[in-house]
C-alpha cells in the first residue's frame, strides 16, 4: 500500500505530509491495534481464569471460546475511544438532531460500547458468555461499522460465529490463535514483575506486560 501511494504520488498530487501520515496510520492500523488487543485479551482472560477456573480447559482446548474472548476484550477496549466525521454538506440524523456543513461529529466508542442499555448492566465487565441482542455485534463499534467498517476486522477478530460453525473452515482471527497459543504455552504473569501501564498517555494502554510461559514444573 506504502509503494502504490509513493509511486502515484505525483500522479495524484498527494503532499509529503499526505503520505506521512498514512505511513504512519498504516503502522497503527496494521500492528499496532492487533498488538493491543493481544495483550489486552491475553489479561482478561487471565483475570477472567482466575475466578472461573472451570474455564481453563476452553481456554486451551475451545478456539471458539477464546475468540469470543477476543470479541469481548476488543468491546471494552476500542483501538480508537472515539470516532470522529465531518459534515461535508447539512444533514439531519434520523434522532432529528441537525448538523451544519462543516460540523464535526463526534461518537463516544468507549462509552457506547459500554451501554448497559444494549450490553446488560454488567456492560463495564468482561464476560465471554454475555448476550447479546440481535443485531448488535459482540464487539460493538470498535470497528465501525457500513461503509467504514474496519477492512482488518475478519483478519484480526475473525468472523463472527452464526449457528453451526465448521471448526475447520471458520475464520477465528489471528488474534484468537496467537491469544490461545499463548496459553497452550502456559502463560501467566511474572508475580515478581507485574504489569505496568503506560503513563505517557491517557489512553488505557500498557507500557510493560512480563510474562512467564512453561508452567512452572
Amino acid at each position: 500500500m506504502l509503494t502504490t501511494l509513493l509511486r502515484s504520488a505525483g500522479e495524484l498530487h498527494l503532499p509529503h505530509e499526505v503520505i506521512r501520515r498514512e505511513a504512519a496510520f498504516l503502522l497503527l492500523a496494521g500492528a499496532h491495534t492487533s498488538a493491543t488487543a493481544f495483550v489486552r485479551s491475553i489479561d482478561h482472560i487471565l483475570s477472567w481464569v482466575e475466578e472461573h477456573p472451570e474455564d481453563a480447559a476452553k481456554v486451551a482446548g475451545d478456539r471458539l471460546f477464546v475468540q469470543r474472548c477476543i470479541h469481548e476484550t476488543v468491546r471494552l477496549n476500542p483501538s480508537s475511544p472515539v470516532g470522529q466525521r465531518w459534515a461535508l454538506e447539512d444533514v439531519t440524523l434520523k434522532s432529528g438532531v441537525h448538523i451544519p456543513k462543516g460540523g464535526k461529529l463526534v461518537i463516544d466508542l468507549a462509552a457506547v460500547n459500554r451501554d448497559p442499555e444494549v450490553f446488560g448492566a454488567d456492560a463495564a465487565d468482561f464476560d465471554p458468555y454475555r448476550a447479546l441482542p440481535q443485531g448488535v455485534g459482540p464487539f460493538g463499534l470498535s470497528f465501525g461499522g457500513g461503509m467504514h467498517v474496519c477492512i482488518g476486522q475478519d483478519l484480526a477478530a475473525g468472523v463472527v460465529p452464526a449457528g453451526d460453525v465448521d471448526p475447520d473452515a471458520h475464520l477465528y482471527g489471528l488474534v484468537t490463535g496467537a491469544v490461545q497459543r499463548m496459553f497452550n504455552e502456559g502463560v501467566r504473569r511474572d508475580p515478581e514483575n507485574p504489569p505496568q501501564r503506560d503513563t505517557h498517555t491517557a489512553r488505557p494502554y500498557w507500557g510493560t506486560y512480563p510474562v512467564l510461559l512453561g508452567r512452572g514444573e
